[in-house]
């Protein structure tokens, strides 16, 4: 009733709280039910955008995430490949204007690409995915090492297990094992 009288007070509280109902439901294995509610967060998300000068994009950008583990979980994959190119993309644009804060962001995103290529047998996208991964935290690595070191770690870690399943090549898989 108080987004009727006054959206653009109560518009975010709103998409807060179905976001926040969302992840609880996720947590607890709703994800059909988490699914509606990060839908309807994400279309309230989307109209601010549009009508507001404040950028929402984070928030859209979180929710695509969100959208796309479900929809792994759910077997969707060509839909999680869309919905984490959509954020990954947002990402991206918002680098731009905050490297420090969203860098992470995009090497996280870029390693969930890798892992679901590689989990559909696509693996020309799934290897090019891992090496933008391995790129960035490495990069962020080298910027603060205690705090990226562990993901940088886990990623030459999945690379070699990549490189062992696709081509067998034990040399090259134990080189990203040492890495890791």
């Amino acid at each position: 009733e108080l987004v009727k009288s006054n959206a653009t007070v109560y518009e975010f509280d709103l998409a807060s709280s179905y976001f926040n109902l969302a992840a609880l439901e996720h947590q607890l294995g709703q994800n059909k039910i988490a699914s509606l509610l990060y839908n309807k967060s994400l279309d309230i998300f989307l109209h601010m955008e549009e009508t507001h000068i404040k950028s929402y994009a984070p928030f859209i950008a979180k929710i695509y995430d969100d959208l796309a583990e479900l929809s792994k979980k759910d077997g969707k994959h060509d839909k999680a490949a869309d919905y984490y190119n959509k954020s990954l993309k947002i990402y991206l644009h918002l680098e731009q204007e905050s490297p420090s804060i969203f860098a992470f962001k995009i090497a996280a995103n870029y390693h969930d690409l890798a892992v679901l290529y590689y989990e559909t047998n696509q693996s020309e996208k799934a290897k090019a995915y891992y090496l933008k991964a391995l790129e960035k935290y490495q990069e962020l690595a080298q910027q603060d090492s205690i705090k990226y070191s562990p993901y940088l770690a886990l990623c030459y870690e999945n690379c070699g297990i990549f490189l062992f399943n696709i081509s067998h090549d034990e040399h090259a898989s134990k080189s990203f094992f040492q890495e890791a």
